[in-house]
């Protein structure tokens, strides 16, 4: 399970290094952003599963489900950073922030999570790896998995749908 977690980390170490080399490409400013916040938050999100996976998790009980609102951020950001590409017209406008909306919740659900005593988070997180009767907030944990995986498949599945579109149209 070590070099598991060894393999992880090396990927959220090129995705770091990837998000700022995108910072530095010759492109328009939303691509070069959008592109490092992409890559930004998919190290991130493969910081905290290596974390989790290695032997050294209890050292991190503080940061742990840390992953969820990186998770949700990475099916919008991929959503607006392909939009940048297939379509040069492609503006940014303030109702795409809503599609943060997910990631913003399970930051300010988390909280009280990060506020708990150290011995109530190992309880929680003891009870969810082993399938216990969940209740309460190790329940809602339990949830957000399922929630962030719907919404990052839609958001792939829209962008799908949006670029067959797209690519019909220009064949046309």
């Amino acid at each position: 399970m070590m070099y598991f977690s060894l393999f992880i980390f090396s990927g959220a170490i090129a995705s770091f290094t990837t998000s700022l080399g995108s910072l530095f490409r010759e492109s328009s400013k939303f691509l070069k952003y959008s592109s490092s916040f992409l890559f930004l938050s998919i190290g991130l999100y493969l910081l905290a599963v290596a974390i989790w996976l290695s032997p050294i998790r209890d050292e991190f009980i503080s940061s742990q489900y840390f992953h969820f609102p990186c998770a949700s951020t990475i099916g919008p950001l991929l959503y607006l950073y392909l939009q940048t590409i297939l379509n040069e017209k492609w503006k940014f406008k303030r109702r795409h922030l809503l599609l943060f909306i997910p990631s913003i919740v399970f930051v300010a659900e988390l909280i009280p999570f990060y506020l708990l005593p150290t011995e109530e988070k190992f309880r929680i997180r003891d009870a969810i790896d082993q399938g216990n009767t969940l209740s309460g907030f190790a329940y809602y944990l339990k949830l957000s998995r399922s929630f962030i995986f719907i919404q990052n498949l839609i958001s792939i599945l829209y962008f799908c749908f949006q670029t067959r579109i797209l690519f019909n149209f220009k064949t046309l």
